[in-house]
């Protein structure tokens, strides 16, 4: 690793000590590049256990990529770091603790088809009307309820106006329970219910705290409401947390990303 082919802020990035840090800059400018050279700094230079580290990121492709990075920079027959997506990452939690909220290890996770047929279900059952209501829309709702971190329980209906955002949370706790009694969860739950997980079993978010010594999160401006409780979470105890993005760009904002996450971390 050559860290000479840096410029004096990506160096100084990448060799920086302990606490938080963030990285912010334009589209190719190399910000990914930070996150991987200090994930090799890390490991080559300071010793530090490559399973402590987690970076997270927001597509299989860019995670695939940063894994690749970070092979050829350590070298083969070595022990890498967590690397993977932020639902990737939930999804192996989940396989392991899920029974924490009353779910079994094999849960089964929904695809758009499965989440649309379910809903409609659902809304048979409580007799909503699905002309007047169109079931795509609601399902888009309750998403964003998920990516907003707001659970059923914690909606106030009596400050929505009528309309398929009320119908929407009127149908969510049954949504809810349905896939509970199927033994699933939708793709957004996957982020939900880790953070939920994290809440209320303290002793787990604390082991994983202790874990996770080093967490980095690439693209950063595209983290949503859930996503960054996730982090905060992980980075309570141990925080030293390493945030790279650009706040003139986000590419999930129809996916509840929240650009002010990156302006007030």
């Amino acid at each position: 690793m050559n860290l000479e082919s840096l410029n004096p802020q990506q160096h100084e990035a990448v060799c920086h000590g302990e606490g938080p840090s963030m990285v912010v800059a334009g589209a190719g400018s190399g910000k990914t590049r930070v996150i991987t050279c200090r994930i090799a700094h890390l490991i080559r230079e300071r010793g530090v256990d490559p399973e402590s580290v987690l970076a997270i990121t927001f597509t299989n492709k860019a995670a695939d990529e940063m894994k690749e990075r970070i092979r050829n920079m350590l070298g083969q027959g070595k022990l890498y770091p967590w690397v993977s997506t932020f639902h990737s990452f939930c999804l192996r939690m989940l396989r392991k603790h899920i029974t924490e909220l009353g779910f079994s290890n094999d849960f089964a996770v929904y695809d758009a088809q499965d989440q649309l047929t379910l809903v409609k279900q659902c809304m048979k059952a409580v007799q909503i009307n699905t002309d007047a209501f169109p079931a795509k829309s609601l399902l888009n709702h309750i998403s964003g309820f998920k990516n907003d971190f707001v659970l059923p329980g914690q909606l106030d209906l009596d400050s929505m106006s009528y309309g398929n955002q009320m119908k929407a949370a009127e149908l969510y706790p049954v949504y809810q329970a349905a896939l509970k009694s199927n033994n699933a969860l939708d793709f957004d739950d996957l982020l939900a219910f880790t953070a939920k997980l994290f809440q209320q079993v303290s002793s787990l978010r604390e082991h994983y705290d202790k874990k996770f010594q080093y967490i980095l999160v690439d693209e950063f401006q595209d983290t949503n409401a859930v996503q960054y409780e996730l982090v905060r979470l992980l980075s309570r105890d141990v925080n030293n947390v390493c945030v790279v993005g650009d706040d003139d760009q986000s590419i999930y904002r129809w996916r509840g990303a929240n650009i002010e996450n990156i302006l007030k971390f």
